[in-house]
């Protein structure tokens, strides 16, 4: 026999009656009852055949665990005689854990029995060692929904950690409205929700050795309460058939399964949501027993499209089909319709579907989702002269979908004077009586929800003179402060004549101002200066006068919040603040300023350089030009050039920030003017070998700005021209940017020697401060002579033995010569230098003077 896509051939001999194979649990045999986790075991299963045919190749399989989700342990085919039995033989290796084994006999069914409900058995064993626990994973599709939802709990992703073959078997899902499966062997289940509300579902998962998961594996899931309604359409009654039916109001059904029609319901004045079934009873008439196929279509617009088909067995008569289409949660926005598609045959002629109020119909489940109204403004009520024309003009807006119909009753009659999606302002031509008229404005969303307003039309006389408009041109609630102009427009049919202004106090309504004639008539405007009134919230009141009668009262309600908070000015920088006297610079001035009212507020900041020769007020700006970097920042510059004619000594510089309300704040910075400038040189080595690279560094006050140069002849060979700067900017051999140590690197010459190097210190516009000049002595060989390191100070050492001993020997000779022929001594200048307040001191030694006089120069 053949069964699905693959063909077994099962040989049967013997007897009369089919085989019947059985497994009975002590039929299963375990060469070690208690093995050890990692022990290899036998497992025997003995196979029974009480049926009176041979079984020949019957499929045997051993699973660790369930049928459905155990691990299978191993297949084989064994011939089992008839009214006899047969042995099927496995390994295992056994992993910790009580474990179940199931014995299956022919699991795919692939032979025919006499009793197919005993092929099966299982049988414990425990295995000794440790069983970890599996880890279980839950997942929900969707997370919220309504009492209608069908929710899938999926837990497939639930793994076991044992790392000897474990696997989860068991799943137990616990929904969190008081209802479980227990235990089951199917990883993924389906459950709906009698109740809305909050519920938290949970997993317990069982592994194939009964170790239970320990985690906690919960997901929340939100449920809407819905009531469901039924809704039941007759076909050619409710629902519209095309092409349109016979008399007879039936649909006659041909031997070949053709369409026999479509039906479809009216638009849907509201979305609604089918869910679970839409169930079709087709009435069959048919004048003699035959068979009946059919093919069922539902669909509505691009979210709904489900089929069924299928043959039922007509007696003679009348017979009634259900048809069931299972379908998940669809909504059906109002305006779409709902149809049905009929395909069918019958081969006993003359059959006919019965249709009309007592025929065929479809029925199905559906409520209304919860939707949130359009919003709706048909404006301010007004008043009109009879037959003038009126201009209606509404809002509407949908939070959750989009307006989809608008429509106005201008006078209460149920009859809509103007209709449309766009409807949302239309000129009426009058009204023809004086009177008052309720307004009706509907708006409908695309859900079918309506929403209306109503305004109110008082129709005058025609030479009535209606008073006066005003408005002020204000947001309210807005936020105000100091010196303000309230605007405003008033209109009148004939004239305006003028237009008054109050203002109150809203906590508890005094009056702040009295009514109070604005500047101007169309388009006025009124001056409040806030800065005498406290804090709060206040009413502006407008009206408007033609002579005759006022406006109505317009109002714009305002927070006054006067400016409180003092300007700071956070830091404040010099650059350069430590000038040489003689010289001319820039100065650059910034200070960090704020303040919590801006930008409301008026700021105003200004550097006071009189103590310096400068001006006393000196604007600084914050506008991103010039020496200003960047608009906004809050930081304040301006610049200044400094005369070369300051004495040397501290100046102050001040810089005031004050606001709109006369607060300020002030800082200061010192400037030093320094007399002069002395420089530290350092050659690194002093002594190089021939091109050796020779580090110089020239320190200086690092508060000073200065120009550094090295000029030497040995730099002309450099490419320098003789000279090469010295610079102070943290690049190539200078280490630290700005700490006054000026450096440069070059080469040694070639030509071994005593070269002069003279350092310069200048300021920035030229002026010498310091000049040095130093010696460094190139060491080693050339075809001059020699002079080396280590060689030099080993010739100069064994000279200075030699001269030693010749000086010792002709010591006593010295002497005596002494003594026989004393001369004149020279005078001998010992040391010098600058003493105390710029005095030039020398030490001078002459052995001949014993009294007198030694002039010196």
């Amino acid at each position: 026999m053949e069964h699905g896509h693959d063909s077994l051939i099962i040989n049967i001999s013997g007897g009369q009656s089919p085989p019947d194979l059985s497994i009975v649990p002590f039929a299963i045999w375990f060469s070690d009852n208690v093995p050890d986790s990692g022990d290899v075991i036998d497992i025997t299963v003995r196979v029974n055949n009480t049926g009176s045919r041979t079984a020949d190749d019957a499929l045997i399989r051993l699973i660790d665990g369930p049928e459905r989700t155990g691990e299978v342990i191993g297949e084989t085919r064994v011939r089992v005689e008839a009214d006899d039995y047969a042995l099927a033989g496995f390994t295992w290796e056994a992993n910790p854990g009580v474990h179940t084994i199931t014995a299956i006999a022919d699991p795919d069914d692939f032979i025919t029995e006499t009793n197919e409900d005993n092929n099966s058995a299982e049988r414990p064993i425990t295995v000794k060692g440790f069983n970890p626990p599996p880890i279980a994973r839950l997942e929900v599709d969707p997370s919220e929904g309504t009492t209608t939802t069908r929710f899938t709990f999926d837990g497939s992703s639930s793994t076991d950690t044992n790392l000897r073959g474990g696997n989860v078997v068991s799943y137990l899902f616990d929904f969190g409205d008081g209802i479980s499966t227990g235990w089951v062997n199917s990883s993924i289940v389906e459950h709906r929700y009698a109740v809305g509300g909050s519920f938290t579902a949970s997993l317990v998962v069982r592994d194939n050795g009964g170790a239970r998961s320990t985690n906690d594996a919960g997901v929340n899931i939100n449920v809407t309460g819905v009531s469901s309604l039924k809704e039941v359409l007759y076909m050619n009654d409710d629902l519209t058939l095309s092409p349109e039916p016979g008399a007879s109001g039936s649909v006659n059904v041909s031997a070949e399964i053709t369409d026999i029609g479509t039906w479809t319901t009216t638009p849907f004045e509201r979305t609604r949501v089918l869910h679970s079934l839409i169930s079709m009873g087709l009435i069959i008439d048919s004048p003699s027993p035959g068979s009946f196929q059919y093919r069922v279509e539902v669909s509505s617009g691009d979210v709904l499209s489900a089929t069924s088909s299928g043959e039922k067995d007509l007696g003679m008569g009348r017979t009634i089909l259900q048809v069931d289409i299972e379908i998940e949660e669809v909504r059906i926005k109002a305006d779409w319709v709902l149809s049905l598609s009929l395909g069918a045959s019958s081969d006993s002629d003359g059959t006919v579907v019965a249709t009309g109020n007592d025929g065929s119909f479809v029925e199905y489940l559906y409520y209304f989702p919860e939707d949130v109204p359009p919003e709706v403004d048909a404006g301010a009520d007004m008043e009109v002269r009879v037959n003038s024309p009126v201009t209606f003009s509404g809002t509407a807006s949908d939070e959750d979908g989009e307006i989809s119909l608008l429509r106005w009753d201008v006078d209460g009659d149920s009859v809509f004077e103007a209709e449309g999606a766009d409807a949302y302002s239309f000129t009426y031509p009058g009204y023809g009586e004086e009177g008052g008229y309720t307004v009706l404005f509907e708006a409908r969303d695309d859900d079918g929800v309506w929403s209306s307003d109503t305004l109110k039309v008082t129709v005058r006389p025609s030479d009535y003179n209606f008073p006066p408009t005003v408005e002020i041109l204000c947001e309210d609630g807005q936020r105000i402060s100091g010196d303000q102009t309230i605007r405003g427009t008033a209109d009148d049919d004939v004239s305006v004549i003028m237009v008054e202004v109050k203002i109150s106090k809203e906590e508890d309504n005094s009056t702040v101002v009295e009514w109070t004639r604005a500047a101007g008539d169309e388009e006025w405007e009124f001056h409040w200066d806030t800065r005498g009134t406290p804090d709060g919230d206040y009413l502006i009141m407008a009206r408007a006068f033609d002579g005759e009668k006022y406006s109505q009262t317009a109002t714009c309600g305002v927070e006054v919040v006067n400016l409180n908070s003092d300007p700071e000015i956070i830091s404040f920088m010099v650059d350069p603040d430590v000038i040489i006297e003689g010289t001319s610079v820039y100065m650059m001035i910034s200070a960090d300023v704020r303040d919590a009212d801006m930008p409301g507020d008026i700021l105003t900041v200004q550097a006071d350089l009189s103590s310096m020769g400068g001006g006393a007020n000196i604007p600084m700006n914050d506008l991103g030009e010039g020496l200003d970097r960047e608009k906004g920042d809050g930081i304040y510059t301006a610049g200044f050039d400094v005369a070369p004619d300051l004495e040397p000594g501290t100046y102050r510089i001040f810089v005031q920030a004050t606001d709109g309300q006369g607060r300020s704040d002030v800082g200061f910075h010192d400037v030093e003017v320094i007399h002069s400038l002395h420089m530290l040189v350092t050659i690194d080595p002093k002594d190089p070998e021939p091109d050796e690279t020779v580090h110089v560094e020239v320190e200086v006050d690092s508060r000073v700005k200065v120009a550094v140069r090295a000029e030497s002849g040995m730099f002309v060979d450099e490419g320098t021209n003789g000279s090469m700067e010295l610079m102070d900017d943290g690049k190539g051999g200078d280490r630290i940017m700005g700490d006054g140590i000026y450096s440069a690197e070059f080469r040694a010459p070639a030509v071994p020697g005593n070269y002069d190097i003279t350092f310069t210190v200048s300021s920035p516009d030229g002026k010498v401060l310091d000049r040095r000049t130093e010696e460094m002595m190139v060491v080693g060989s050339s075809a001059a002579g020699s002079v080396e390191k280590g060689g030099a100070g080993t010739a100069l050492a064994v000279s200075g033995v030699i001269l030693l001993v010749i000086l010792l020997l002709s010591l006593p000779l010295l002497i005596l010569f002494r003594r026989r022929t004393r001369t004149a001594a020279v005078p001998e200048h010992i040391s010098g230098g600058y003493g105390t307040s710029g005095v030039v001191e020398a030490e001078v030694l002459d052995e001949d003077l014993t009294g007198g006089e030694l002039p010196v120069e």
